[in-house]
């Protein structure tokens, strides 16, 4: 192959990580939302500070300084290099600061008053409110600004911090044991008990014995969400009892999130539904929403999905601007955000959520196809092995 060529399918490739650094997410706060985008940059919308009313942005823009972002919870947000980097209090805003003391980051998941961290190594570490132990430490305390590793954990293949008043932390181990601590005076732990008066906490993991073949946990307010293997979704806390139970009818889920006081859950042909607390679960299908591959409910009662198209959806409240259609009026069923629905009297921004071009999507069909190139009218793969 002549230099020319080698440099051309170099270059492709150096592209290709760069244009797609992970699948498109969006999530959110009670005071604004965060995308990350297929380019791997991070937009942000809502309100951009605490006056009262605060400034707000109606449409996304982004955060500046921000590139090659893998994962988002919230206004956290993890690099492809381990660094952990967010926006001031869970604001709106068009640059964002690195959190120190931590690296080696594979995810983060936010909650109200503290974070999570699942670090490349299988550690889990953790930082902010720790008064009911959802640090996970062994001993409970106000509050922890530098991280902080959690007892006793390894191999940990994912982590879900949630609650607000009841803040309670998972974290699922490679062997598909689950482990809770923190907040339990609702049941959130599914362990058949409670910590006792609201309040209490338990501040070291706790080993859930009574549940198998996990494939993903979320952690709402007052309750938690299990997904099992087999695609059947199981609900613990609140109305929901002390021990996790099956939603009956309902299979083939290839994703789940549990916000307030209900469940989203992704089903495989694309559909999404709403499943609602209580000791005989509804289950209800949101309608004008198809192919859709993301879905979150982060809480706040506010909504997200994304489609197969790169085309992201909010629905639900949208004060201080959180559903991104350019206005602060709600919307009990899915929009599109980035596109104005209802403009305001005064000019706003007119940007949109990036999604793939149709450029990036051949350089990746190229990247991803072996380096077969044309020789000689011949199709020849490139071995792994040769100089290139």
């Amino acid at each position: 192959m002549d230099s020319i060529m080698k440099f051309f399918l170099m270059l492709l490739c150096f592209s290709c990580t760069n244009i797609y650094a992970a699948p498109p997410m969006i999530d959110g706060s009670y005071h604004a939302s965060f995308s990350l985008n297929s380019d791997g940059t991070v937009s942000s919308w809502g309100a951009l500070d605490w006056s009262s009313p605060p400034t707000i942005q109606l449409l996304p823009l982004p955060i500046n300084n921000l590139s090659s972002i893998v994962s988002i919870s919230k206004n956290y947000f993890v690099k492809n290099d381990g660094t952990v980097w967010h926006t001031i209090d869970g604001l709106s805003n068009t640059s964002a600061s690195q959190k120190t003391g931590i690296t080696n980051v594979k995810e983060v998941s936010k909650a109200h008053v503290h974070t999570l961290a699942l670090k490349h190594d299988g550690t889990v570490w953790g930082w902010g409110d720790n008064q009911q132990g959802e640090l996970g430490t062994g001993i409970t305390s106000y509050e922890e600004n530098a991280p902080v590793q959690v007892s006793g954990l390894s191999n940990i293949i994912s982590i879900s911090a949630g609650g607000s008043n009841e803040p309670t932390s998972f974290a699922l181990a490679s062997d598909g044991t689950l482990w809770a601590w923190g907040g339990n005076h609702s049941g959130k732990f599914g362990n058949g008990s409670t910590c006792g008066a609201i309040f209490c906490g338990v501040p070291i993991p706790q080993k859930i014995n009574n549940v198998t073949g996990i494939t993903s946990i979320s952690n709402g307010s007052f309750h938690t969400a299990l997904l099992k293997t087999n695609g059947t979704v199981w609900l613990t806390g609140s109305v929901n009892g002390l021990n996790f139970k099956q939603v009956v009818g309902l299979d083939n889920i290839t994703a789940i999130s549990a916000g307030n006081n209900s469940t989203l859950a992704l089903k495989s042909n694309g559909e999404v539904v709403s499943i609602s607390n209580g000791t005989t679960p509804v289950v209800s299908i949101i309608s004008g929403l198809s192919n859709i591959t993301f879905i979150n409910y982060p809480g706040y009662q506010v909504y997200y999905a994304i489609s197969n198209n790169g085309k992201m959806y909010a629905w639900g409240s949208n004060s201080n601007g959180r559903l991104g259609n350019g206005s602060t009026t709600s919307s009990a069923t899915p929009i599109e955000v980035g596109v104005v629905i209802s403009p305001p009297n005064t000019e706003i921004p007119t940007y949109k959520v990036p999604m793939m071009t149709d450029l990036a999507l051949f350089i990746m069909a190229v990247c991803l196809s072996a380096f077969v190139v044309v020789k000689q009218n011949k199709i020849s793969v490139i071995e792994k092995d040769m100089n290139v």
